[in-house]
């Protein structure tokens, strides 16, 4: 586990596809939890609701949130319709703590919004969490969800470019190297070994060229496979 103690991705979007994200496939392709272990839930806490200051929930009804906005997100990304006990659930969660609306002056006089949770403080992450999502599910974000395109990644994220197709620069970086490498290996035609090498019955045929990008892709291909 890294210093902040949560060592999953973290892309700067919503909560509730932050939640999501926390579900994700590792270089080798393997999918991984990051909330596997519950000492990286307050960091991750820290990180996608900086403002909550209280305990953290209880990790299995996090995780059990995690599956039930999963859920209706990827049906809503699939155009297939919402699950109705999924989105019962997504409804008692989100009402868990009772919410008033609030002014909260600022240091300099001006008024703000906020809103203020009644209840246990430690239900207050998953309230936000299926608040979020429902108001992704019903509001204009919707339009703009998408899962990224990279061969392997599993993440959602929010379109904000017309061209924007993966969740990160690396993911598209490394799709690009994969797609280079892939085109060049076909356009290469095949040669006719050397006597020295058809003379060496374990000699294969890569050139210098070859021998600097096969790693390289190898670790692409590892990344891409079986999601």
């Amino acid at each position: 586990m890294s210093d902040s103690g949560y060592d999953g991705p973290l892309r700067g979007e919503r909560p509730a596809i932050e939640l999501v994200n926390t579900r994700f496939a590792d270089r080798g392709g393997v999918l991984v939890d990051g909330l596997a272990d519950p000492g990286a839930v307050p960091p991750f806490l820290r990180a996608v609701l900086p403002d909550h200051d209280g305990p953290p929930p209880h990790l299995g009804a996090l995780l059990a949130l995690r599956g039930t906005v999963t859920s209706v997100l990827r049906a809503s990304l699939a155009g297939t319709p919402l699950d109705s006990t999924a989105i019962a659930a997504l409804n008692r969660t989100a009402s868990r703590c009772p919410t008033s609306p609030l002014v909260v002056l600022t240091a300099d006089g001006v008024p703000t919004a906020h809103v203020e949770h009644h209840g246990p403080r430690a239900d207050v992450p998953l309230v936000r969490f299926a608040a979020d999502a429902i108001d992704l599910l019903t509001g204009p974000a919707r339009a703009t969800l998408r899962a990224c395109v990279a061969p392997g990644c599993v993440l959602l994220f929010l379109k904000d470019h017309p061209r924007r197709t993966w969740c990160s620069p690396a993911c598209g970086n490394r799709a690009r190297q994969a797609r280079h490498y892939t085109r060049h290996r076909r356009a290469q035609p095949d040669r006719v070994p050397s006597t020295a090498q058809a003379a060496s019955p374990g000699a294969t045929r890569t050139s210098a060229g070859d021998e600097a990008s096969i790693p390289e892709y190898r670790a692409n291909v590892r990344a891409y496979d079986g999601v």
